[in-house]
């Protein structure tokens, strides 16, 4: 309920995705088409709609209202319902308390893709449902979640991959032990030649797809990516670093040292596996532009994992080894912090559901530390 909350009062510049959103709101709500016109515009590369979620819950809520601020506590409704279900997954793993460990790896978690994200509303909404049922589907045997993982690809587009990654491990899992060492040489591979990739995109991606894939994969974007990335201060370039250093030297050290104790635990060796598949292919991913984006994916069901392992077999050994790269984490959720007040409000925190139908407060926070 937060999370709708947040969506009402959060900050919706006109640089970011948001404001185009509320702004196409604003349109429909002005110029009304009939549901048959509304249809003609998905799936079409004038338009450049080539998903359904975020096009048709605009269409649905430009029926009653042109404010943007609603239409972001909608969204919030769906992103909110997917974020909040996958932290009661790590819940659900314990057996005591919360230690100091564990409720740093738990900010982690909720951190990697925290709910100031819904700006990007298509694709970390899709993000968090795919965590949801890819967890449901392997680690806790609901086989019909099959189906939540497919519709991701209606949330956003660029899903075919992760669900092409899930059905992957359907098949690599009966050599999920060896998964490691494809991990491992993920990390050792510096460059990915662009121009294969367009013309994977050119022959294989559908057609109505392709154009909108083609411009992520271009010289031109990758150029532009790079100088963009490049002008960020250092700790926004290398925070998200962080946590894959951290992933890399914990999942090497349960992987070397304790296999074999959590082998009988088929969901626990699962969860283990399908991070590491996940990771492989995501970190090659991320040399494309914009590719990074579905590492952070890999990133939040490698932390369920190390989450669940410590709360199950943590002992002085294992809570001695992770405490020692604790820093690490902590530097992460500093800087999601930061970027969090980006989003954040005055009114995301000083007001409540009542206050805010006399008036919105948005001034980011941000807007203090500057």
């Amino acid at each position: 309920m937060y999370v709708v909350f947040f969506g009402y009062t959060m900050d919706k510049p006109h640089e970011k995705d948001s404001s185009r959103y509320v702004d196409r709101l604003v349109y429909l709500h002005n110029s009304p088409q009939s549901f048959e016109l509304f249809q003609l515009t998905l799936f079409d590369e004038e338009s450049g709609q080539i998903d359904i979620y975020q096009p048709l819950l605009t269409y649905v809520v430009s029926l009653f209202t042109e404010n943007g601020d609603i239409l972001f506590a909608v969204f919030g409704l769906f992103f909110g319902f997917f974020y909040s279900r996958n932290i009661w997954f790590l819940f659900d793993e314990l057996k005591d308390k919360l230690d100091r460990n564990l409720w740093l790896l738990l900010l982690t978690f909720l951190s990697v893709l925290g709910f100031w994200t819904l700006d990007g509303v298509r694709m970390w909404t899709a993000a968090h449902m795919f965590f949801y049922g890819a967890y449901q589907f392997y680690i806790r045997g609901k086989k019909w979640h099959v189906i939540t993982i497919f519709l991701t690809c209606l949330v956003h587009f660029s899903f075919v991959l992760p669900i092409g990654l899930f059905l992957g491990f359907y098949v690599v899992r009966f050599v999920r032990k060896y998964l490691y060492y494809a991990y491992l040489g993920s990390f050792f591979v510096t460059q990915i030649n662009l121009g294969f990739v367009q013309n994977l995109v050119k022959t294989y991606m559908p057609e109505f797809i392709a154009p909108k894939v083609s411009t992520y994969v271009s010289d031109e974007y990758a150029e532009s990516y790079s100088e963009g990335a490049s002008s960020y201060v250092w700790y926004m370039q290398f925070y998200r670093t962080s946590i894959n250093w951290f992933l890399f030297v914990l999942i090497t050290f349960i992987f070397f040292k304790h296999y074999k104790k959590m082998e009988k635990n088929d969901r626990m060796v699962t969860l283990f596996s399908f991070s590491m598949f996940y990771i492989s292919v995501a970190n090659i991913v991320a040399l494309i532009p914009s590719g990074g984006r579905f590492l952070y994916i890999g990133q939040m069901f490698a932390i369920a994992f190390i989450f669940a392992f410590y709360a199950k077999y943590a002992n002085r050994e294992i809570k001695k080894f992770t405490k020692a790269f604790i820093p690490l984490l902590v530097f992460f959720v500093i800087i999601s912090v930061r970027v969090c007040f980006d989003s954040l409000t005055v009114g995301s925190v000083v007001m409540n559901p009542i206050m805010m139908f006399f008036g919105n407060v948005t001034i980011p926070l941000i807007s203090f530390l500057k």
